[in-house]
């Protein structure tokens, strides 16, 4: 069975343009919605690779959100 990309009701939607993430759950048979959003990418300071991908995600997550008419009914 493929995976849907739902939780409840809830629509995943893919708020980067990054090809690879796109090819990644499409691999994985997931159903998913894609909807970049600009963000400003610069990072001050973060000690690790890991913080710096959660905090660009974060602010991509939110910029999303921000612009969708039913955010409480989608996954970013």
């Amino acid at each position: 069975a493929r995976p849907d990309a739902t939780v409840g009701d809830a629509r995943l939607v893919l708020a980067s343009a990054s090809p690879r993430r796109r090819e990644l759950l499409r691999a994985a048979g997931v159903d998913f919605e894609v909807a970049p959003v600009d963000v400003d990418e610069t990072l001050e300071v973060f000690e690790d690779p890991r913080s710096a991908a959660l905090e660009l995600a974060r602010r991509k997550a939110r910029a999303c959100l921000a612009l969708r008419p039913s955010p409480r009914e989608e996954l970013v």
